[in-house]
């Protein structure tokens, strides 16, 4: 279960599980990449303490530090509340939080003051890859495999994500 107030980025890595993403309450925006793609994404060393990280800041991207990143094939979707996205074991995903305003059930109580806007969502962790899986899904990219269970997906490059994305921002 994750719980945010505000919006929340959470930082591009990859998991060894499927993972099924439902949105709840608020909007989801996800960017996937496949594990093909990791060398274009910086991933910090296996023996780091943020393994299985990119190191690009994809809230603010710095292209020319990290040239190869803007040009990553990725797929882009957007969850409202009741969808839900596949993320297969080993793709590396970016999400961002939408949090939607308050709902008449969420009142405002005179101790605690107004209701602020949040979002929720739920993480299903399905089976971990095995290593023959493993070794598939480095082949893999946005145009051989299929993701997504929401229909309408787009597939970009990093670069035209963050420039079509930074309308978001408030």
């Amino acid at each position: 279960l994750r719980l945010g107030f505000g919006r929340t980025e959470y930082n591009c890595h990859y998991d060894y599980n499927d993972n099924v993403l439902v949105a709840l309450h608020g909007a989801r925006e996800a960017v996937l990449w496949p594990p093909s793609e990791g060398p274009r994404l910086y991933l910090h060393p296996d023996s780091h303490a943020s393994a299985r990280q990119s190191r690009v800041n994809f809230a603010a991207p710095d292209f020319d530090a990290f040239p190869l990143a803007a040009d990553a094939k990725a797929v882009w979707a957007r969850l409202q509340p009741s969808e839900a996205l596949l993320i297969p074991a080993l793709w590396l995903h970016h999400i961002r939080t939408r949090p939607a305003a308050p709902t008449a059930s969420d009142t405002t109580d005179e101790d605690r003051g107004p209701a602020l806007p949040y979002s929720l969502a739920l993480n299903f962790f399905l089976i971990q890859a095995t290593r023959v899986q493993m070794e598939r899904a480095r082949t893999l990219t946005p145009w051989n495999a299929q993701p997504l269970l929401q229909l309408g997906a787009l597939t970009f490059n990093a670069s035209e994500f963050h420039a079509a994305a930074s309308h978001y921002r408030a």
